[in-house]
């Protein structure tokens, strides 16, 4: 069974108990607020332990929230929150009717968001109050209809919220250091078997003149599947594809004293890898990037290499070295007989579309992992 009928066949019965819901609390207008004096952390990891797999039905994302401020946190939920557009057009025409739905001009962005499943035991009857150092724990599964949207999606796009007692709400982490995660999660365990056990919603916010006429369709069930993406025909190209055919691009100019040293830091790899038997490798950020944005890491330096072994490389160059890598141990290289022996010749790209760089730093933070050492510029 391929991941994507697991999804639906896992999760739409769960999605129509709960879409009128989701689309009946949708504010006409949203708006953000939120107290600088509180502050909260968030450490995202994999959930896969067999008690949780037992108790929710399947894997998934766990998201840990921190007290981090003096002021106590109340917090009583989380969402995953995805902005785009078109969202609420596809609900519609899961549940074959209008909603009424009136844009404002300015305004026509939507929110698709997925509310994460608490699985610590709450502080009192309104949910977790957390002081310094308190955390509370809840859970994103996997068998949520879309998922992969969240990966594919601009990073400044994706962002995780706790809501708060008076129902402001507060980002806590946003961007790669989401996307990374889902994505690791989808790989791992994408293609299992598995059903959720638990109720959760999922809902779409956006601005509309007037609000939603859906009070008929309390307690109905959609018609229709609700896909999180159109079907085309052959030969018709989708707005996705539209969209990556003229998506921006990552991309630097290299001299030949430029490509030599990434292949330096190929080479230093490689050799060290196949002396001990096994890959080894170790990336350092100059910064955390907990909250960054695809644009954000772009600009950013790492030390890649082994052990003490590092070489400070920008962010294009550390994907020419890893695309490398990648080339290497698929086979995708070229060997030609020399004078001195063998020569290995590469072919490697030094622009990258939006989606190949997202895609590639995800792998590398989850197949190496990347270590963050916070420094001044000057002391790389």
């Amino acid at each position: 069974m391929d991941w994507q009928s697991a999804i639906w066949g896992g999760v739409i019965t769960i999605i129509v108990g709960v879409v009128t819901a989701a689309i009946i609390a949708a504010p006409s207008l949203i708006r953000q607020f939120w107290d600088e004096s509180i502050a909260i952390g968030c450490k995202v990891s994999q959930a896969s332990d067999v008690a949780l797999i037992n108790a929710i039905g399947c894997a998934g994302l766990r998201f840990t929230f921190i007290g981090k401020s003096k002021r106590a946190a109340k917090v009583k939920g989380a969402k995953l929150c995805l902005r785009g557009h078109g969202f609420l057009e596809r609900f519609q025409e899961g549940f074959a009717t209008d909603f009424g739905h009136i844009p404002v001009a300015g305004m026509t962005e939507e929110v698709f968001f997925v509310e994460l499943i608490p699985i610590s035991k709450p502080t009192n009857a309104d949910g977790w109050v957390l002081d310094r150092d308190d955390v509370c724990d809840f859970i994103l599964p996997i068998r949520v209809a879309g998922l992969p949207l969240f990966v594919e999606a601009p990073s400044e796009h994706v962002s995780v919220k706790a809501i708060l007692l008076d129902d402001t709400e507060l980002v806590v982490s946003q961007g790669l250091n989401v996307q990374s995660q889902i994505s690791a999660l989808i790989e791992v365990w994408g293609k299992a078997e598995q059903t959720l056990k638990v109720p959760f919603r999922v809902g779409i916010e956006t601005a509309s003149k007037r609000l939603p006429d859906v009070a008929r369709l309390v307690g109905t069930t959609n018609p229709q599947a609700i896909a999180m993406w159109k079907p085309v025909e052959d030969g018709q190209r989708t707005e996705e594809q539209e969209q990556a055919s003229s998506e921006r691009r990552y991309e630097a100019t290299f001299d030949q004293q430029r490509m030599n040293r990434c292949v330096e830091v190929f080479m230093t790899i490689h050799t060290h890898s196949a002396e001990i038997g096994v890959f080894d490798c170790k990336v350092i950020a100059s910064q955390s990037f907990e909250r960054a944005t695809l644009d954000d890491v772009s600009h950013m330096h790492f030390l890649v290499g082994h052990g003490e072994h590092l070489t400070e490389l920008p962010f294009i160059d550390m994907l020419v070295v890893f695309r490398m890598i990648a080339d290497q141990y698929q086979r995708r290289t070229h060997w030609s007989k020399t004078n001195d022996g063998l020569s290995q010749s590469f072919t490697v790209p030094t622009s990258f579309t939006e989606t190949e760089a997202r895609s590639m730093f995800a792998d590398i933070c989850n197949r190496v992992g990347i270590q963050v050492h916070e420094v001044d510029s000057g002391d790389i």
